[in-house]
C-alpha cells in the first residue's frame, strides 16, 4: 500500500529533476554563447583561447591583481599594458649616454673571466662621456623583477621561466634598454666610431631608436637560409627609455614564450643532434632577431601616420627581381631591401643598412660612411645548445 502511494511522488521528483537538468543545461549554453560573443571568432575554439582559460584559472593569476586584464597571447594587450605603466616621453638631450653589455654566468661577475677584454675596451675608449655598465645575470633578473613583477607581471613571468641563458640574454637586452635607454652591444663587438659620430647624432632628425639590417637574402631559396626575408639584427641597437618600439618587441617575445610554455615545450632541447640543429632556429624566433624584427615591423604598421624617409634612393638590388613573400602590411621587408643608406621612420626610428653594425674587418672610415661597429661573430651562445 505504501509503495503505491509513493510511486507517483517519486515519478514527479524524477520529472522535476530532469526538467531542472535541462534548464541548467539551457542556461549554461546561453551563458557560454553570450560569453563567447566577446571573443574573436578566430580565437573562439583555438588552442590559444584554451591556454588563456588555463592561465586565468591558475593560482598565480588569481592571487595577483596585477594580472587582471593581462592576455599574454595578444600582442596589443601586452603592448598597451606596457605603454600604460611605462609612458614614453623623450629623454632630454636625446638617447641616454649609456652603454650596456652582459656576461651571464652563475654568481657574481669576475672581470678576469669575462671574454674579449680588448673588444670591451674599444667601447670605453671611444665613448668617454658614456656610462659603461657590465651586467651579470643577477643584475638583469633583479632589475626586471623590480620593474615588472607588480606592473606587467606577465613580462617578469616570461623572463623568470625561460629555461636557457641565451633566451634570457636576448630578452633582457630589450628589457634593459626599455627601462634605461642607451646602447646595447654584444661582447663580441668592437666600437669603430664614437657613438657621437653615429648617424642619428649628426642629423637634425629626432631619432630615438636605431637598428640595422642583418639578413637581406634576395634569392628564391631565402626560407631555407634565414628566419625572415629581411631580418634586423639584435647584437647591437640603441634606444630611448620606454620607447614603444621596444614595448612592441617585448610583447611579441611574451606571446611567443607563453605559447611555448603552455604547449609544454619549454625544455625543447634534447641530446639528439638533428633536433638541436632545428631548435637553433627556434631561439631566433623565440627571443632572437626573428621576433625582434616582427616587433619592429608591427610597431611601424600600428602607427597612426607612417612616413619612410630615404636618404639614398638607389638600392643595391634596384635592377634585380625581388624574391620574397607578399604582404598586406604597409611597412614590410621591401622598404628596407638593398639599403645603401639609413631609412628614417616618422622622424623617430632609424634603420641602418647591413653594414651599419657590421663593419668589415679592415674598417676604413673614409669609405664606410654608415658603418659604426664590427660584430666578430664569436657565436658563444651556440655552446649552450650544442
Amino acid at each position: 500500500m505504501e509503495s503505491t502511494v509513493h510511486r507517483p511522488t517519486l515519478r514527479k521528483r524524477n520529472v522535476l529533476f530532469a526538467l531542472l537538468l535541462c534548464l541548467t543545461a539551457l542556461l549554461s549554453s546561453l551563458a557560454t554563447k553570450l560569453y563567447l560573443t566577446n571573443v574573436p571568432e578566430s580565437q573562439e575554439l583555438s588552442q590559444t583561447y584554451l591556454y588563456r582559460l588555463q592561465f586565468e584559472a591558475s593560482p598565480k593569476y588569481k592571487a595577483n591583481l596585477d594580472y587582471v586584464g593581462a592576455n599574454p597571447w595578444d600582442v596589443m594587450t601586452t603592448y598597451r599594458r606596457l605603454t600604460d605603466k611605462f609612458p614614453y616621453t623623450k629623454s632630454p638631450g636625446g638617447i641616454p649616454k649609456k652603454i650596456f653589455q652582459m656576461w651571464i654566468t652563475p654568481g657574481k661577475l669576475n672581470e678576469s673571466t669575462i671574454p674579449y677584454p680588448e673588444y670591451r675596451q674599444t667601447w670605453r675608449e671611444k665613448n668617454p662621456h658614456h656610462e659603461y655598465r657590465m651586467l651579470s645575470g643577477e643584475d638583469l633578473k633583479r632589475a626586471v623583477k623590480s620593474a615588472f613583477e607588480h606592473t606587467v607581471p606577465e613580462v617578469w613571468e616570461a623572463m623568470d621561466t625561460m629555461p636557457l641563458m641565451i633566451l634570457q640574454s636576448d630578452f633582457s637586452r630589450y628589457l634593459m634598454l626599455f627601462l634605461e635607454g642607451g646602447v646595447w652591444a654584444d661582447l663580441d663587438t668592437t666600437c669603430d666610431r664614437p657613438i657621437s659620430k653615429w648617424y642619428h647624432n649628426l642629423v637634425d632628425y629626432d631619432i630615438r631608436f636605431v637598428g640595422s639590417v642583418e639578413h637581406d637574402v634576395n634569392d628564391e631559396s631565402w626560407p631555407s637560409l634565414t628566419s625572415r626575408r629581411l631580418q634586423f639584427e639584435n647584437w647591437a641597437f640603441t634606444s630611448d627609455r620606454f620607447h614603444p618600439v621596444l614595448a612592441m618587441v617585448i610583447a611579441h617575445v611574451v606571446r611567443m614564450h607563453f605559447t611555448v610554455m603552455y604547449s609544454g615545450n619549454l625544455n625543447m632541447y634534447s641530446d639528439d643532434s638533428e633536433t638541436k640543429a632545428c631548435n637553433r632556429l627556434s631561439v631566433i624566433d623565440w627571443t632572437g632577431p626573428g621576433v625582434f624584427s616582427d616587433g619592429i615591423y608591427r610597431y611601424m604598421n600600428e602607427a597612426e601616420n607612417r612616413e619612410l624617409l630615404e636618404i639614398e634612393f638607389n638600392r643595391h638590388n634596384a635592377n634585380e627581381e625581388l624574391y620574397g613573400p607578399g604582404t598586406s602590411d604597409k611597412i614590410n621587408w621591401r622598404g628596407f631591401s638593398g639599403l645603401k643608406a639609413p631609412v628614417i621612420f616618422n622622424n623617430d626610428v632609424c634603420i641602418l643598412p647591413k653594414s651599419g653594425f657590421r663593419c668589415t674587418s679592415d674598417f676604413d672610415e673614409s669609405v664606410e660612411e654608415y658603418c659604426y661597429l664590427t660584430h666578430h661573430f664569436a657565436r658563444s651562445w651556440f655552446s649552450e645548445v650544442e
